[in-house]
């Protein structure tokens, strides 16, 4: 019947069941917006989604966010967890580790 979704008489003999005969190749976390991510083995997820994914932005002095699309080096920026830790990393720039702030908190 034209307009249904999946041709004439409903689901196609092609349809499955919605995540049938796929893999998950990596988990990947991006802790801070705009930063580059990182693979994790697990995934951990609580209220608001996976854990330490994008729960951090780097903002300047005025309190503005700081956008990848205004500073674009901040995706060379490679950000990793570790315990209670941001490990922060930049080409040229080393490495920063950073205490993990209380929900809400602010970091550095």
């Amino acid at each position: 019947m034209k307009g249904e979704p999946h041709g004439e008489g409903g689901r196609g003999a092609g349809d499955r069941a919605p995540n049938a005969g796929r893999t998950v190749l990596r988990l990947r976390i991006h802790p801070v917006k705009g930063a580059r991510g990182s693979d994790v083995d697990q995934m951990d997820f609580d209220e608001v989604g996976p854990r330490f994914d994008r729960r951090w932005m780097v903002v300047g002095a005025d309190g503005v966010f700081v956008s990848q699309r205004g500073r674009p080096e901040l995706a060379t920026v490679r950000v990793t967890v570790a315990g209670e830790e941001l490990i922060l990393q930049a080409p040229g720039a080393g490495t920063v580790a950073v205490a993990v702030a209380p929900e809400g908190g602010r970091v550095g």
